[in-house]
C-alpha cells in the first residue's frame, strides 16, 4: 500500500465511507480553526453506533 492509500484507510471507513475517529478529529480541528478565525459559531456531532453491522445488514 502506498502512503496515500494508508492515509485514506486510516481516516475513512471503507464500508460506510464515513470518517473514522482520526479523520473526524482532523476535520473538527480544521472546521473549528476556520470558524474561530472567521468569528462564526460552529457545532460538531459525533455518533457511535453499537452493533453497526446488524443495522447495516
Amino acid at each position: 500500500m502506498c502512503s496515500t492509500e494508508l492515509f485514506q484507510v486510516s481516516r475513512i471507513d471503507q464500508l460506510t465511507g464515513l470518517l473514522k475517529r482520526r479523520g473526524f478529529g482532523e476535520a473538527v480541528a480544521n472546521a473549528l480553526t476556520k470558524a474561530y478565525g472567521n468569528q462564526i459559531p460552529a457545532v460538531a456531532l459525533m455518533l457511535d453506533i453499537d452493533r453497526l453491522k446488524r443495522i447495516n445488514d
